[in-house]
């Protein structure tokens, strides 16, 4: 009797041994599926997130051969330049054709209004409409350096000795632009953009050489 009993007894822990180790086994084999799936999420994910990187690079690689859209506008300050003094403040608009990350061409309007005094002459208001064909390289994606012709309209009230004044239209005439801007901003996919920092130096031919300088804060995409 007392066989039978522990005969009974051997047989129900090999059972329950038995049980531990078939559930042991599952448990390890969850674990490894589990570790293997989550290994292979891992994996596609580094594997996507190479793929848009090589998206990206290819993208920015093939912008070079692609013009796009030029556009920028910015507030003027300063004066003249050489036997006269003043000052002058207004607007700049920029629009044209970005080539590649390099070169740009775009025509740039300059609207201006001050004060105008020609020494020894009496004191003019004057006003300029500065229209400029440009050519301008940008390096490192942010120093801008460019140049072109102008034509400049100059119109003005004249001071005169008798305390009057007289107002006029004095025609077109031939002048030049010089322009360096830095550009602090982000660079995109298609495009580059940012806050603009220049100044333009801007010769008219006047019959004399008369020239302005004029600081700019403004914004360009580029």
């Amino acid at each position: 009797m007392e066989t039978n009993v522990e005969s009974s007894g051997m047989e129900m822990q090999k059972k329950a041994r038995s049980r531990h180790a078939v559930i042991g086994a599952a448990c390890l084999a969850l674990a490894l599926c589990a570790s293997g799936i989550a290994a292979n999420v891992a994996c596609a994910q580094e594997t996507r997130g190479e793929e848009i990187r090589d998206e990206m690079h290819e993208a920015r690689a093939t912008r070079w051969h692609h013009p796009r859209l030029r556009l920028g506008i910015s507030g003027l300050g300063g004066g003249f330049v050489g036997p006269t003094h003043g000052g002058v403040g207004g607007l700049a608009l920029r629009v044209g054709v970005q080539l590649n990350d390099i070169v740009a061409i775009y025509l740039q309007g300059q609207g201006l209004l001050g004060e105008y005094v020609p020494d020894p002459r009496p004191t003019s208001i004057v006003g300029f409409a500065f229209h400029s064909a440009m050519i301008e390289f940008t390096l490192l994606d942010m120093i801008q350096l460019g140049a072109g012709p102008s034509i400049d309209v100059i119109w003005g009230c004249n001071a005169t000795n008798a305390g009057g004044a007289y107002c006029g239209h004095s025609g077109a005439f031939f002048g030049g632009d010089f322009r360096v801007a830095i550009i602090a901003g982000h660079r995109g996919v298609n495009h580059r953009s940012g806050l603009t920092f220049s100044i333009d130096a801007h010769p008219t031919w006047v019959g004399d050489l008369m020239g302005t300088l004029v600081f700019g804060i403004g914004g360009e995409m580029y």
